[in-house]
């Protein structure tokens, strides 16, 4: 999330600032010239009257001055230059930020006071072919997704939902997760035990998958900051339709829970869908 930000450039005039600065900071030097020559003529014998012996009293004074001058005037003017140059970034005004829609979802003023989960799973590696149906799990995609169920199950998590995906590598990675949630032969035999005195006292019924072609990948919205790769990919070339479609998923599956118990929402698919749905859950721009 990237906040609004009011950026506003200095319009300083460099050469009436410096000018000004120069101007102050040469009375000062005059005053300190002026106090070290008095000392150094104090600490000069009073005998010494003639032209070199002069000299020889105006010239420490003299060089004092002008090094003193010249080093604070040099940093003066670095100073000056950068204050000139300097971008100022502010937040914007409280007044312009947007308010918190507490009915986001339609559903403020429902009666329910049950909970709705939601479980984002992306699905595992996978081939990156031209052809949509090439793009199949790799070995370490499969793995993922075992591990994954295998995780999920030790949760202990009735879902009442499982929703995926139409593409190949979501319906892979779906098939292969709800086979770890139901499946005991994967376990060691003291995890068996457990599991199946459990089931014993507790039959789940295992959930069929739903598919919706609304959660397939594609271009929700801009990205900010923009990436030149996936602009150059061609990922950015359906997204009028692609961001009607992944907001249409969302307004069907994201909201509060609208019946007497908790649910639980099993969801595979694809990052940059679930990064959408996270996002305007949590009223980002």
């Amino acid at each position: 999330h990237t906040h609004t930000l009011n950026v506003q450039s200095t319009n300083n005039n460099y050469l009436g600032q410096m000018w000004s600065r120069f101007s102050f900071l040469r009375t000062n030097v005059e005053r300190v010239g002026s106090i070290l020559g008095k000392r150094h003529s104090a600490t000069t014998s009073p005998s010494s009257t003639s032209l070199s012996s002069t000299s020889m009293q105006s010239t420490p004074s003299f060089t004092i001055y002008a090094a003193f001058g010249l080093t604070v005037f040099s940093l003066s003017t670095l100073y000056a230059f950068q204050r000139s140059h300097k971008r100022k970034v502010c937040a914007a005004a409280p007044d312009s930020a947007k308010e918190w829609d507490y009915d986001w979802d339609g559903m403020s003023f429902s009666p329910k006071n049950t909970i709705r989960s939601f479980t984002l799973i992306r699905h595992g590696q996978y081939e990156h072919e031209v052809n949509p149906l090439d793009k199949v799990l790799t070995k370490l995609g499969k793995k993922q997704a075992k591990c994954t169920g295998q995780q999920l199950k030790s949760m202990d998590i009735e879902y009442d939902e499982i929703i995926c995906s139409t593409m190949i590598r979501a319906k892979q990675t779906a098939d292969i997760i709800v086979n770890e949630l139901h499946d005991d032969t994967s376990d060691s035999d003291g995890e068996q035990t457990a599991i199946r005195s459990k089931a014993k006292r507790k039959k789940k019924s295992r959930p069929s998958i739903q598919y919706d072609a609304n959660l397939n990948e594609g271009a929700p919205s801009c990205v900010i900051p923009e990436r030149n790769d996936l602009r150059k990919s061609g990922f950015f070339k359906n997204l009028d339709e692609d961001s009607v479609r992944i907001s249409e998923a969302f307004k069907t599956y994201i909201h509060r829970n609208d019946t007497d118990k908790d649910t639980h929402v099993l969801f595979i698919g694809h990052g940059n869908v679930f990064r959408y749905f996270i996002c305007r859950v949590l009223q980002f721009p």
